[in-house]
């Protein structure tokens, strides 16, 4: 389904973020506690999302927020660089060597 979002409303959970900059997706994040508020401050740091309080957000700022998000500009570019820096790596294969190679003992 992310492949066809314009945008991720969510909690800012790890495996969200993860997936949805990974279809080029920006995110609208409304943090609830654990990791998620670490995550938006990344995503904010990336351009790739904004924090979205839905729990007092009126009906104006909840749709000027979505029209940021969904649009064509900065929010969707950063979101769309990612996506390619992420293409670019070798995503668990690579997490893996990099594990296997810090595992073995030096000589």
């Amino acid at each position: 389904m992310l492949a066809a979002a314009r945008v991720l409303v969510t909690h800012g959970g790890a495996n969200s973020v993860m997936e949805a900059l990974s279809f080029g997706v920006p995110l609208l994040i409304s943090p609830i506690c654990n990791d998620q508020p670490h995550n938006l401050m990344l995503v904010e740091r990336s351009g790739a999302g904004a924090r979205l309080h839905l729990g007092t957000a009126s009906v104006a700022e909840i749709r000027a927020a979505l029209a940021a998000a969904i649009e064509p500009g900065p929010m969707r570019a950063a979101a769309a660089a990612l996506a390619r820096s992420y293409g670019e790596r070798s995503g668990a294969r690579g997490a893996a060597a990099l594990v296997l190679a810090c595992a073995r003992p030096s000589r």
